[in-house]
């Protein structure tokens, strides 16, 4: 009995991890480009653990170094990326992935599968494309003063457009994929855009700059067909698209009083949408949430009750038309991103596989659309220092 309890316990010790890699022996790969040249992919990868040679072994720290392998498959790349670097490639730490416009405009089926297929990777990482003809590559080597990798940079951008300014969405990979793979249902992408030069944003000299003229910024959202791109949403087009979705914690709206600016922050919004089947399918999107005035350019008497009500009415209204905006935008482009098919195929599945093509009846939804905010805060001080003043 001591003897098998003896070997019951040598082979825990003796047992290790299969898979494990020794952290000096593998490259980090923090974020991921892909371009295309004819048809091949160009893969670029940014390393996140590489040694400034400059350095000694007690000063060294992490870097960044972008590598860039041309092959007609993402994993025939990252082959060549691996007999390149001195080190095994590990996905484990990916936190972004780029396309350029003309890989989605081919379709990123091949692109999404990889990556799924792949056992190393979370399917956390978020998927972002470039707009026009910025390649994926250089966003990749755009250096930030507030960040130490680029992907960082990119990865906080995208959260904070998505929790604050209704501009953007953090999908996550994911997510990309069950937008693609549900039946009544078409994916999305936040975009972005490099603003300046940039050779002299790859350089670290202009980390030394307090003048920062080239970086990069998130756009509107990039509408796909399938796994296809078809077009772009602009900034009103792609705040009311998230909106509508439900993808949108707090909105800075600005609407007009009067002909004076009015500045309003929604906050705490949530979203419910719901389809009514009765000869035809019904939609109804409900937006509700919390508003605070945050600037107000105008004597208005704040003191009324009827002119906050004023004010509400307006923000709504603004609100109303932003979803109005995206709504018409996709549904134009026989694009279903707000899922308005999904919805009805839950709803009634033997009713929505009646409908011979979905896409040509997307444009003859009814679709009703009511906003109600609450205003509650109007900042720290109660009147306008105008209508104060006077």
């Amino acid at each position: 009995m001591k003897k098998l309890l003896f070997l019951f316990i040598l082979f825990f010790m003796l047992t290790g991890c299969s898979d494990y890699k020794e952290l000096n022996n593998i490259a980090i790969i923090s974020s991921i480009s892909i371009d295309k040249n004819g048809d091949n992919y160009i893969v670029g990868a940014l390393v996140a653990n590489s040694r400034n040679p400059a350095e000694s072994n007690t000063e060294a720290t992490a870097g960044n170094a972008v590598y860039e392998v041309e092959s007609n498959s993402i994993a025939g790349a990252l082959q060549k990326l691996d007999s390149i670097l001195p080190k095994k490639i590990y996905l484990g730490h990916l936190g972004v992935v780029i396309i350029s416009e003309d890989v989605a405009k081919e379709g990123v089926i091949n692109i999404t599968d990889y990556f799924f297929r792949n056992p190393e990777t979370t399917k956390r990482f978020y998927l972002i494309m470039t707009e026009g003809k910025d390649k994926a590559s250089d966003v990749l080597k755009m250096l930030s003063p507030l960040e130490s990798f680029p992907f960082q940079n990119i990865r906080l951008n995208i959260e904070n457009a998505s929790s604050s300014g209704a501009l953007s969405h953090n999908l996550t990979f994911s997510k990309f994929l069950e937008m693609y793979l549900k039946k009544g249902s078409d994916p999305f992408l936040p975009t972005i855009e490099i603003v300046g030069d940039i050779k002299k944003g790859s350089s670290t000299k202009s980390l030394e700059s307090s003048d920062i003229s080239f970086y990069i910024k998130l756009k509107g959202i990039a509408i796909f067909k399938d796994d296809k791109f078809i077009t772009y949403a602009n900034i009103d087009e792609s705040r009311g698209i998230n909106l509508a979705i439900g993808n949108v914690n707090d909105a800075v709206i600005n609407t007009k009083l009067n002909d004076k600016d009015v500045v309003v922050n929604v906050s705490n919004i949530k979203t419910k949408k719901k389809v009514k089947l009765d000869k035809h399918p019904i939609y109804y999107i409900k937006v509700k949430g919390t508003g605070d005035i945050e600037e107000i350019d105008s004597n208005f008497n704040l003191y009324s009750n009827k002119n906050i009500n004023i004010i509400k009415k307006k923000t709504e209204e603004e609100i109303k038309s932003l979803i109005t905006k995206g709504i018409t935008k996709v549904l134009s482009y026989k694009s279903d991103p707000l899922e308005f098919g999904n919805m009805l195929y839950k709803k009634n599945p033997k009713f929505y596989n009646s409908i011979d093509n979905w896409n040509d009846y997307l444009n003859k939804l009814e679709i009703n659309i009511d906003v109600d905010i609450n205003i509650q805060n109007k900042g720290s001080i109660k009147q306008t220092i105008k209508a104060a003043k006077k």
